[in-house]
């Protein structure tokens, strides 16, 4: 995890990286730009980005320095992704001594994170909607909840309880 090893290093790992990153900074759906038009005009947009994608990495390598020796030491698949969360990760948990509540707390913060990443997501659409006339933010943002809900609940009718799109 530390020591880099370029002989890896293709095409797909490049553009798995590249996705990633977009993914994980919300540049692809929008969010930086409408954030940062909450900037101050003093504010160092480098040093701001430079804060934010330090963050995002020193998040990453500790989950990673968190979740994959829990995984290896319980001879477990490391899967990725929603398998590795939901399902990986409880398997290991549940062996270990106080592993109920550590999981419990883990899928808490997990929670955390999808509803700050889908307000996050909400925001380039709200943002965008509050600009029409006599839109209110708090409307705005109820109409593009419910519409989002909405559609999403589609998966779950469409598929067996959402259960495929995580296998």
């Amino acid at each position: 995890m530390f020591v880099p090893d370029f002989s890896q290093v293709n095409n797909d790992v490049v553009l798995l990286a590249l996705g990633q990153a977009f993914f994980s900074l919300s540049v692809g759906g929008g969010g930086v730009m409408n954030y940062g038009s909450y900037l101050h005009k003093a504010a160092s947009i480098p040093r701001n980005a430079f804060a934010i994608v330090g963050a995002n990495v020193s998040v990453d390598m500790l989950a990673g320095l968190a979740i994959f020796p829990i995984v290896f030491a319980f001879a477990l698949e490391p899967a990725s992704g929603p398998g590795l969360i939901f399902f990986t990760l409880p398997v290991a948990l549940g062996q270990m001594p106080g592993g109920q509540i550590i999981g419990t707390f883990f899928l808490l913060l997990v929670l955390f994170a999808a509803l700050s990443t889908s307000i996050s997501m909400m925001e380039s659409l709200v943002f965008r909607l509050v600009e029409r006339p006599s839109a209110t933010r708090k409307r705005m943002t109820i109409v593009a909840g419910g519409v989002a809900w909405f559609i999403g609940l589609g998966s779950v009718f469409l598929t067996t309880s959402g259960q495929t799109s995580l296998h």
